[in-house]
């Protein structure tokens, strides 16, 4: 059991957004070397005010949640390192690059709390 004084875990959420399914998969296995609680692809949607139901976009949104702990700079290095190995392989109009986790968030002093995994966020 934790300790009660034990401070919480603080967490980075990283999201790269993508009409590409190949690369959203290789996303996903890139951010899921990183994200210990796994890696969600869902698919994005827009609310239609006319039906009252969430229509696709046809765009994927990749994400994961990076814990921040004395190790976060080291695994924003591997990360946008990766992504960038990644380019060299497979490049994209909708390639992501360190500027796009920056975007997203990627501030060590940022408290950000993952769902609950059994939870979809709408």
């Amino acid at each position: 059991m934790a300790d009660q004084n034990e401070a919480p875990i603080r967490w980075i959420k990283v999201q790269f957004i993508t009409e590409d399914g190949e690369l959203a998969e290789a996303l996903a296995d890139v951010i899921g070397r990183f994200a210990s609680n796994g890696v969600a692809v869902e698919s994005v949607t827009k609310f239609d005010e006319h039906t009252q139901e969430n229509l696709p976009t046809g765009k994927l949104a990749v994400s994961g949640y990076i814990p921040v702990d004395e190790y976060i700079e080291e695994t924003r290095q591997k990360l946008e390192e990766a992504l960038w190995y990644m380019g060299r392989i497979a490049p994209s109009p909708s390639q992501p690059t360190a500027k796009s986790a920056m975007k997203t968030g990627w501030r060590p002093g940022r408290n950000i709390t993952p769902p609950s995994p059994l939870v979809r966020s709408s």
